[in-house]
């Protein structure tokens, strides 16, 4: 058990319980597919939270993360990500080829280009970024919904729009 950097009975005792309490809301975790750390102050993901296979909703919103492992790449199940109000200049691409991924908000991100969008992704919330121009989204064909309100972009050219009817 890690019990930080504290002295004496009080502290191993303190240690030991919030071991506990992480382990039993990383289990809870895998059991509901969701987990949620909006506002923990992490400056990266947890590697606990990588081998949860069966997670379908991943809540970062409101801390320091800047960038995803590599990893991440493998949880296939994934539905609803939320980054927003975190430190990401760019899409993190490990999400590309995640299959299921249906809602993706990075809003409220330093973004210099939406480049690496998961490519099954239905809906994205990219609102008070700092984008000035976009990538074409061609590879996105399940895109319906795109909100990119509050940036600075001047115009939008029809190549980067999926091929699709429904956005």
């Amino acid at each position: 058990l890690d019990v930080g950097e504290g002295e004496g009975e009080e502290n191993e005792e303190e240690g030991a319980w919030s071991h506990l309490r992480k382990l039993k809301s990383l289990w809870e975790s895998e059991q509901s597919g969701i987990l949620s750390l909006s506002g923990a102050g992490v400056a990266q993901v947890p590697t606990a939270a990588i081998s949860l296979t069966s997670l379908t909703f991943l809540n970062l919103h409101n801390n320091k993360i800047e960038s995803l492992p590599s990893t991440m790449s493998s949880l296939r199940k994934l539905k609803v990500v939320d980054l927003s109000s975190c430190l990401f200049q760019n899409s993190p691409e490990c999400l590309v080829n995640c299959p299921g991924i249906d809602s993706f908000n990075i809003s409220n991100n330093p973004l210099s280009n939406l480049e690496g969008l998961p490519y099954s992704v239905g809906a994205v919330i990219a609102t008070n970024c700092s984008l000035v121009h976009l990538c074409s989204l061609s590879n996105c064909t399940r895109l319906a919904s795109l909100d990119i309100s509050r940036n600075e972009i001047a115009s939008l050219q029809p190549h980067i729009w999926p091929c699709t009817t429904s956005l």
